[in-house]
């Protein structure tokens, strides 16, 4: 398999141009495993000369052994290492992937109104990651193969999108579904590291929804341009933001009392921004390190026994990537 380290800056680039080139010259095909294979082998086109080549299925992983990988997700200029569990890919797998594949029927498909189009779609890709067919390069071509299938049923989707927020949203909210569906699969000793890496996806989500909350207010504030220049204005400013604040950090408290006293900290750090008058650069550079620094707090606080409230981001299917 290939390793994070092996997937080097270039590698990356040819990743991206092959899958460029597989939406611009679409490989025909029923949209069965025949045509999955081919997908996967056109994303290795120019692979060849690093000694990478389309190696077929996988082979099934040994009992008492977890097929786990760890997959890095970028958000706010950092990285989160979250972990997928994967199916040992056995004969009842291999029969899985032949079945859920039948269900991508275009005429079908094209029927659909968006919302059922997108849940019942996400539902074949999900259980497609995590059957994880191949060892190598099984990720991207999924993407590419769902979305072609998509384009062609005349939809699009958020494969491709440039939009950060969107793609971690999308992956983190895949590998909390690919474990789910690994609980149902795998044995109860496999159960216990499964809910774990559930717990640590949950986790990142409830604390990125908290960020959310508690940002809001600001965001408002500073990027709206709502800031003004004389210190009357500017004072009247940030009363509404401390208000609007304080509505959500009571909510923030409540859930993870905790949290209060950074809270109350990183409430007089923003505003204590917003009235420096200094210019909206220099503002968000500030602004932006506060964020970071509280999520790098959040993330080291222990908030480990924090259960599900209101706060938490309600997993959100991956269907959610389809757009009207």
């Amino acid at each position: 398999m290939l390793s994070r380290s092996s997937v080097t800056p270039f590698l990356n680039t040819l990743i991206k141009l092959n899958f460029i080139n597989l939406m611009e010259h679409p490989i025909k095909g029923s949209y069965d495993l025949e045509h999955l294979n081919a997908v996967h082998a056109a994303m290795f086109r120019n692979f060849s000369e690093f000694g990478l080549h389309p190696g077929g299925l996988r082979e099934e992983v040994k009992e008492g052994y977890l097929f786990q990988r760890d997959a890095d997700v970028k958000w706010h200029d950092k990285s989160y290492k979250i972990t997928y569990v994967h199916a040992r890919f056995n004969a009842a797998d291999r029969q899985m992937l032949t079945d859920e594949l039948a269900k991508l029927k275009v005429e079908e498909f094209k029927k659909l109104k968006t919302r059922e189009f997108a849940e019942r779609l996400a539902d074949i890709f999900i259980k497609l990651l995590y059957l994880f067919p191949y060892r190598d390069m099984t990720q991207p071509t999924l993407l590419a193969f769902f979305r072609q299938f998509a384009v062609e049923c005349g939809f699009d989707t958020l494969f491709g999108s440039k939009h950060e927020s969107n793609v971690a949203l999308f992956y983190f909210t895949s590998m909390k579904a690919v474990n789910e569906l690994a609980l149902t699969f795998l044995d109860s000793e496999s159960a216990v590291i499964i809910r774990r890496h559930i717990q640590g996806v949950e986790r990142f989500m409830s604390f990125r929804q908290l960020f959310f909350e508690l940002c809001r207010p600001f965001t408002a504030v500073v990027f709206n341009n709502l800031t003004a220049d004389s210190a009357e204005e500017s004072e009247g400013s940030i009363s509404g933001f401390q208000r609007a604040f304080a509505k959500n950090s009571q909510r923030a408290v409540k859930a993870y009392p905790e949290i209060a006293p950074m809270v109350q900290s990183f409430m007089l750090s923003v505003a204590t921004t917003i009235k420096s008058g200094s210019s909206r650069e220099a503002q968000e550079l500030t602004l932006n390190k506060l964020a970071h620094d509280c999520i790098d707090k959040l993330m080291e606080g222990g908030l480990d026994s924090a259960k599900p409230a209101s706060l938490i981001l309600r997993p959100r299917r991956p269907g959610n990537i389809v757009q009207a």
